[in-house]
């Protein structure tokens, strides 16, 4: 194997056995989409080092995934949008004192709310990219890590009242670690909004668009919500089906939760249905596939 790749355990149960989905993902990358034959998380097995990935996020994500300043049509919903869900679900009782959001790019959503919805509070990031860090520096956003995964915790224990992971945990490499962490910086008011591609309602084509390299996990509903589990923040709202994306609100666990595990066979089912979307052109059938897909969910989440 490439030594720039390395097999991993399961994020959710920690055992390493695996069943491959497919090996080809967006711009001809090799992709090793896997899933959990005990719990069902899918996610890259292998995957790149550590690294690696640290070399492409750095060097190599622009030339992939380019970015330009300033707030574009699409990144202006995706902002309005994020509000609009906090306040559709009265998520904060009173404006945030101290934001941070984690993946930020160039800032727009940082800069969009500083100056159109909490123009009082103190604004954070976490960004690995250096072209996106310059200009945030620039901004005057204060970028505290270039990764979750460094010890960036301490000065920031209960300091924010509002996190935002829009379409991050998808790319991280030991989620449950890196949650942990935005739960202890949570304050005793504050509430995480994340958001990720939703694997139980996938944007199709598969292997040329929604498996990537960059995207080492593909939570659902019930993955998702065990991450949150293990990683001690209790669920306030969770949506799925919001046309491929997933959204949860979030707080600080005041106490132990149970860890729920699917049921044995689960990941049969779900395997089943991606190999076919993945090698199925036929329309018919490939509706039933998407059909079943939706719906693999009531069987698995009435099993917890």
């Amino acid at each position: 194997m490439d030594n720039n790749f390395e097999k991993v355990s399961c994020a959710l149960c920690g055992l390493e056995s695996t069943i491959n989905v497919t090996k080809k993902g967006q711009f001809g990358i090799l992709t090793y989409v896997s899933i959990c034959k005990n719990c069902g998380l899918m996610y890259l097995n292998p995957r790149w080092t550590s690294e690696r990935y640290k070399h492409f996020y750095i060097h190599e994500y622009e030339k992939y995934y380019p970015r330009v300043p300033g707030v574009k049509e699409n990144e202006f919903a995706n902002i309005k949008l994020i509000v609009d869900r906090i306040n559709r679900h009265h998520s904060l009782r009173v404006s945030p004192g101290h934001v941070l959001d984690i993946g930020v790019g160039f800032g727009e959503s940082l800069l969009y709310l500083k100056k159109n919805v909490y123009q009082q509070a103190g604004y954070s990031a976490i960004e690995p990219s250096k072209v996106c860090v310059d200009y945030l520096q620039e901004q005057g956003i204060q970028v505290i890590s270039n990764s979750v995964d460094t010890d960036w915790t301490h000065p920031f224990e209960q300091k924010f009242d509002l996190v935002i992971m829009r379409h991050v945990a998808e790319h991280l490499l030991q989620p449950v670690d890196a949650l942990k962490k935005i739960a202890k910086v949570l304050s005793d008011r504050g509430i995480l909004y994340l958001a990720v591609p939703d694997a139980y309602h996938p944007v199709l084509p598969l292997t040329s668009y929604y498996f990537r390299t960059v995207h080492t996990y593909y939570f659902n509903k019930d993955t998702i919500s065990e991450l949150m589990e293990q990683s001690g923040l209790q669920i306030e709202v969770l949506q799925d089906n919001q046309k491929g994306e997933l959204y949860l609100i979030a707080k600080r666990a005041t106490g132990k939760t149970a860890v729920r595990h699917t049921k044995a066979g689960y990941y049969k089912q779900y395997y089943t249905i991606l190999k076919g979307l993945v090698t199925e052109k036929i329309g018919s059938y490939r509706k039933n596939l998407i059909y079943r897909m939706r719906n693999i969910k009531k069987s698995a989440s009435g099993s917890r």
